[in-house]
């Protein structure tokens, strides 16, 4: 279709992979980013929101769950809309919906609206992932992109692991912005928590528009590239078997997107079915070590967020020297010795940013004002100081995770092992977090220090437990990308679990001892299930093997990347 050209000196492959990689990855890192940040900054609203609005734990744990209702639900639908819209008009219209969805929440003043919000949110976010790798891989751009030194192919391949800190490091970066939103309290008659949804809602329908103003739909229309350089890549992409077509030479990107169909430069296509004939779909569902995987990823997800979305709480309640189990919790009186309301009783504070003396999270509600009963200038400094610092505390256990997650990606890679890289982070998440009661009693600073560690156990696994779909599906089979949209699906849900099941047992049990407790046994059998899997054939081996073609076949080490950004948080 194109007749040869030679390269110039002023064009190589290097300078023009250089040119793509600037002008498209950059912006899905701040995509990306923004799914994390506008997903989580509910975690440090917390803090005053649900003081403002009276939210119990029942009302915060299940509208912090109900995103990833909307995220699972919607995930296929938004599969099938970004091959006939388009991943440049899709991921314009979702960014910037669900960064208007993100900035409605500055107007919340019901739990019924809590909950719509959330799953709207989740809804609208539920196809920002599938849309960025259908473009970077089953695009006119895949062939080209497959070649691009940021994303290699093979057993040695980083990139999983790079983007498996990303999560981790967005909450990072996303504590001390939320931490400086917060204090603005008060300024044009808003609280801190609404200054937090507005101002990032705002920046994502900026990104929004952005995104749909400079990504190019294709590559004729990249202005970022000169002739010949347009040129010289539509060839290699031809030559790489992808010609330009929707659905190219790569796996890759289609296997996200949902799309079966490998296109004529997929060496392994042959025998998709792979299953006797069945249909892709029926062997996908069929496939028993499919749902075991998926139910080991919705354990860890319930452990994960549960504790993400109750982390600052959490910290909070350690700064303040708060006991943790029931048993120890005098339910009249704080520990400072001011009188709280009955439990259960509503909250209501304007936009002051006062910290009540009782805590509505664990049933208890303060009284505000009287006699040696309300906070004064003094005690209201002190609680927004100490919500400050739980604020930006926080990012430690994200930072943490961040780090493991970079390691132990790379060790299991260098050890061709995954089971054993699972279940030991996994037990030593469990027995942390089932032990963090009687560690904040004996001293806040080493259940912080567990809490650290945990956190990194459970998300430091991201890269290796998103790398077993493709594993025990048969090499080549087109049934790939429904399984992993099966357990998108399915371990998503535990998204919605982990924080409404803490919820319920902190305002049932009065404390946060049995949910944590619940959350250790919740991981303890994630590590056995992890454990029993170390006998299946290649789960313990090289992240490539036969079948698998260059672009990232089945067992590339690229399936474990996509699946990560497309999972964890």
């Amino acid at each position: 279709m194109f007749e040869p050209v030679s390269i110039t000196p002023s064009i190589t492959a290097a300078s023009v992979y250089r040119k793509v990689s600037w002008a498209i990855l950059p912006l899905f890192c701040l995509i990306s980013g923004a799914c994390y940040i506008d997903r989580t900054n509910l975690a440090f609203a917390s803090l005053q929101l649900n003081r403002d609005l009276g939210f119990n734990a029942q009302v915060y744990g299940l509208g912090s769950g109900m995103f990833f209702l909307g995220y699972s639900l919607f995930m296929i639908p938004s599969n099938a809309l970004v091959t006939k819209l388009g991943a440049p008009r899709l991921l314009g219209i979702l960014v910037t919906t669900w960064g208007c969805v993100a900035a409605s929440f500055t107007s919340l003043t019901s739990a019924r609206q809590f909950y719509w919000l959330r799953f709207l949110l989740g809804a609208a976010e539920a196809g920002a992932f599938p849309g960025m790798w259908y473009y970077l891989g089953a695009s006119s751009w895949g062939a080209g992109f497959q070649q691009l030194p940021v994303l290699p192919s093979g057993p040695d391949d980083g990139a999983a692991l790079r983007h498996g800190g990303r999560g981790g490091a967005a909450n990072v970066l996303s504590a001390p912005l939320a931490a400086a939103l917060l204090a603005l309290g008060g300024a044009g008659g808003l609280a801190g928590w609404q200054w937090l949804f507005l101002l990032e809602g705002l920046a994502t329908v900026a990104l929004g528009v952005v995104t749909a103003s400079c990504l190019p739909p294709s590559l004729s229309a990249a202005g970022f590239l000169t002739g010949h350089e347009r040129h010289w890549l539509m060839q290699r992409m031809e030559a790489a078997g992808g010609g330009g077509s929707v659905v190219g030479g790569s796996s890759s990107g289609a296997l996200l997107a949902g799309v079966s169909d490998r296109g004529a430069g997929s060496s392994s296509s042959a025998g998709c079915c792979g299953g006797g004939g069945r249909s892709p779909l029926l062997e996908a569902l069929s496939n028993g070590r499919v749902w075991y995987v998926a139910a080991m990823g919705l354990l860890k997800n319930m452990a994960s967020h549960g504790i993400l979305f109750w982390a600052p709480i959490i910290t909070k309640a350690l700064l303040e020297h708060r006991d943790m189990d029931p048993v120890q919790l005098d339910w009249t009186r704080h520990r400072g010795g001011d009188v709280v309301a009955t439990a259960g009783q509503p909250v209501g504070l304007g936009a002051a940013g006062e910290l009540e003396d009782g805590d509505p999270l664990e049933g208890g509600a303060g009284a505000a004002g009287g006699a040696g009963g309300g906070l004064g200038g003094g005690g209201a400094a002190a609680a927004a100081h100490i919500n400050t610092a739980a604020v930006l505390l926080t990012g430690i256990p994200f930072a943490c995770a961040a780090v493991m997650s970079l390691w132990l990606g790379r060790r299991s890679q260098a050890k061709h092992e995954r089971s054993l890289h699972l279940a030991v982070p996994y037990l030593g998440a469990g027995l942390l977090l089932a032990s963090l009661p009687r560690l904040a009693a004996a001293s806040p600073p080493l259940a912080l220090a567990a809490v650290s560690v945990a956190v990194a156990c459970v998300q430091g696994t991201n890269s290796i437990i998103n790398s077993y779909v493709p594993l025990v599906c048969p090499p080549g089979s087109a049934a790939v990308p429904l399984a992993m949209a099966l357990y998108n699906a399915v371990a998503n849900l535990g998204g919605l679990l982990g924080p409404w099941l803490v919820g319920e047992l902190v305002w049932r049990g009065g404390g946060y001892g049995d949910a944590f407790r619940v959350l250790g046994a919740v991981m303890g059998a994630a590590a056995v299930m992890a454990w029993r899997t170390r006998r299946w054939p290649r789960v313990n081996g090289p992240s490539s093997g036969g079948g698998a073609h260059e672009s990232g076949g089945p067992l590339g080490s690229k399936n474990s990347l996509e699946l990560e950004e497309a999972v964890s948080f």
